[in-house]
């Protein structure tokens, strides 16, 4: 029998009993027997080593815990709060976009207007707005045909020579700029003189002497194209090329001219159409000729 069940038994239960004792005096007490230890010093030892080990680890594993308890609590606050803090962003800038959307929407909505109008008094004011110098500046002069995929420097040495032979002084020039690509490289030189009086002389000069730098392409220099002579010539082109493939599928099929100076576009000789600097107007031999839809087709594709 171990040392517990022995500790444990009826035999020595019994033995433990409390008595009653009393003294002299007549005082009763009660004597309890002391409590044996059943096991040895070292045993007692080695259990009290055992069970604070035990609870020296049990103690630190929960503190440990209850720290990764609190640092997942306060991450997931921090985590809580970004979330919220990205919301509230996210509905700024959704208010900011409503905003700019309806803004832009009002902007449309004026631009159709303006361009409504403007198309209604196109055939009036089309002598005034299709002048093709209207915004142009005459001292502002381009040399063509001084080279070919050629150096800047070497264009503007051929633009200088040009104005020497014009008997041109290089002191009433401003500016010369030659027009190149992004590798330095092109075939034309912009010119700004002093005096719009030597434009004459110089785009004459340029004509009479037949100078080629390249090939067969004969130097020429002409007075710079304005923005608003620019964008006309460009629906004219693009007017042009719709109308083209409108006649490639009808039978007979006429011939499509542009002409350039006046913007006009003619159709087998008949004019078609008069192209201004804010749009196009179509004429009544063009209105019998093509469908509503090929009309609003071919203006919607010249002014965009």
């Amino acid at each position: 029998m171990s040392h517990l069940s022995a500790w444990f038994s009826s035999d020595q239960v019994s033995k433990r009993q409390a008595t009653i004792v009393s003294d002299a005096a007549g005082t009763t007490r009660t004597r309890r027997p002391a409590p044996r230890n059943p096991f040895s010093g070292d045993q007692s030892s080695f259990l009290e080593s055992m069970l604070q080990d035990t609870f020296q680890v049990f103690g630190s594993h929960l503190d440990k815990r209850l720290s990764s308890i609190e640092r997942d609590q306060v991450s997931m606050s921090t985590q809580m709060e970004l979330v919220q803090k990205g919301l509230e962003q996210a509905d700024a800038r959704l208010e900011q976009v409503s905003r700019e959307t309806n803004l832009l929407r009002t902007q449309l909505a004026a631009a159709e207007s303006r361009f409504a109008e403007r198309s209604e008094t196109a055939p009036s004011s089309f002598a005034e707005s299709s002048t093709s110098g209207a915004d142009e500046d005459p001292r502002y002069l381009i040399f063509g045909n001084v080279g070919w995929d050629t150096e800047a420097a070497t264009l503007i040495e051929r633009v200088k020579d040009l104005l020497n032979r014009c008997k041109v002084d290089l002191e009433k020039v401003i500016t010369i700029v030659a027009n190149t690509n992004r590798d330095g490289k092109g075939s034309s030189v912009d010119v700004l003189l002093r005096d719009a009086a030597d434009a004459t002389q110089i785009r004459l000069g340029v004509r009479s002497f037949g100078v080629k730098y390249t090939g067969d392409r004969v130097a020429w220099c002409d007075i710079k194209k304005g923005r608003r002579a620019a964008d006309r010539a460009r629906r004219l082109h693009r007017l042009a090329e719709v109308v083209e493939d409108f006649e490639a599928e009808r039978t007979p099929t006429l011939q499509v001219r542009k002409r350039m100076a006046n913007g006009v576009l003619t159709v087998d000789g008949n004019r078609a159409a008069y192209v201004t600097n804010n749009s196009v107007v179509f004429t009544a031999w063009a209105q019998n000729r093509y469908a509503d839809e090929e009309r609003a087709t071919a203006m919607g594709y010249a002014i965009m």
